[in-house]
């Protein structure tokens, strides 16, 4: 069965059966600060995304797919080390 889940990963990953999904894609938060804009910086941000990339290995089939979006380039190199 086809289902999109919509929703706080840290909520719904808990929800999902292991490897059962075929494509986990995400847009996290960019944890940038600009003095402009007023967004949220998100405290151990690495250890954050380290998290809800193991839940999503955890729920990931083993042939499927993890698509994940940002812009910080400093943060990206980061989370390719850690995962």
């Amino acid at each position: 069965m086809d289902n999109l889940i919509y929703g706080d990963c840290l909520s719904e990953l808990k929800n999902i059966e292991s490897n059962s999904v075929q494509l986990i894609l995400t847009d996290p938060p960019y944890n940038i600060n600009h003095n402009d804009l007023d967004w949220d910086k998100i405290d151990n941000y690495i250890d954050f995304m380290i998290y809800v990339f193991n839940e999503g290995y955890r729920v990931l089939k083993n042939n499927g797919s993890l698509y994940f979006f940002h812009n910080d380039f400093k943060q990206i190199a980061e989370l390719q080390v850690a995962i």
